[in-house]
């Protein structure tokens, strides 16, 4: 055969001046079965690509068979740890998702099954261990899906998720749960900034302050409140006691609501006797 004289008639690049030892191997490689035909492109062993991982590699390069095949161990954990890394942001969502899922069945005393029985989802034998393993924590992976449906992904919450944030309002009101864009977010962002000592002079109008004075350097400061008209303050509302005195500070006064939203009460609604109550306190 052209094949094995091609093989016995080149010399050993190991042994100088020598004749190829492995000719049998390479031709047992080359037609070990009527089926299996595995080329090995009339190369020498040293010559090979797939050095590292042949079973019928010369002997003699054991030593280098051996390197390759601890490299690619390297290659691949490394790879893995590469791949681990690009994932983790992703697992951590889907861990974050589950958790707050889990937290707020435990909280309504809703079971697993009670769930999947709401969800109109077939509970099956493995449903309730899959569940708390996922809500657990343990064992999330990129294709983990959320408890939400079946095939309910990560990217679906996500695009909802992006879709509000995007267009500057909440989920709820996308998904049509409520009439209010942010949900009372703004509001209340707005209730507690407001809540802060100032000490410029730059008043919102129609609004009742709480105020301090400084009365006496060495006394402690005392609390009124004023109402704001055309950025002067007031001792009521009716504009007819002007605040003569600069206050050291001033905080917006919170207006209270009550059931449906509704403001129950400021101080300008206070009887009198509730207002000096409320303003020698503190």
């Amino acid at each position: 055969m052209h094949v094995q004289s091609f093989l016995t008639s080149r010399g050993c690049p190991k042994k100088k001046g020598e004749m190829c030892s492995h000719c049998d191997a390479i031709l047992g490689k080359l037609f070990d079965g009527s089926y299996s035909y595995k080329p090995c492109d009339n190369h020498c062993c040293a010559k090979c690509d797939k050095l590292g991982t042949c079973k019928s590699a010369c002997p003699l390069l054991a030593d280098k068979a051996k390197q390759l095949k601890t490299d690619a161990r390297a290659a691949s954990r490394q790879a893995a740890e590469a791949k681990a890394e690009q994932d983790r942001p992703q697992i951590e969502r889907i861990t974050s998702y589950w958790k707050r899922f889990g937290e707020a069945r435990a909280l309504s005393g809703k079971t697993i099954k009670n769930w999947f029985k709401h969800c109109e989802m077939y509970y099956g034998d493995k449903s309730e261990a899959e569940y708390l393993q996922n809500e657990q924590g343990e064992k999330i992976k990129t294709d983990t899906t959320l408890p939400y449906g079946y095939n309910y992904f990560l990217s679906a919450a996500e695009k909802l998720r992006k879709a509000a944030d995007y267009l500057g309002v909440s989920a709820d009101y996308l998904l049509c749960r409520t009439d209010d864009p942010d949900n009372g977010k703004k509001q209340a962002q707005a209730e507690v900034s407001s809540a802060v000592w100032r000490t410029d002079a730059d008043y919102p109008e129609s609004k009742w302050l709480i105020v301090l004075f400084q009365l006496d350097k060495k006394a402690k400061p005392i609390k009124r409140f004023v109402y704001v008209v055309g950025k002067r303050l007031f001792f009521s509302d009716d504009v007819k006691t002007k605040v003569d005195m600069t206050p050291i500070a001033w905080m917006v006064f919170p207006e209270y609501k009550g059931e449906g939203g509704a403001i129950n009460a400021t101080f300008a609604e206070m009887g009198e006797d509730e207002q000096d109550g409320v303003q020698e306190t503190g």
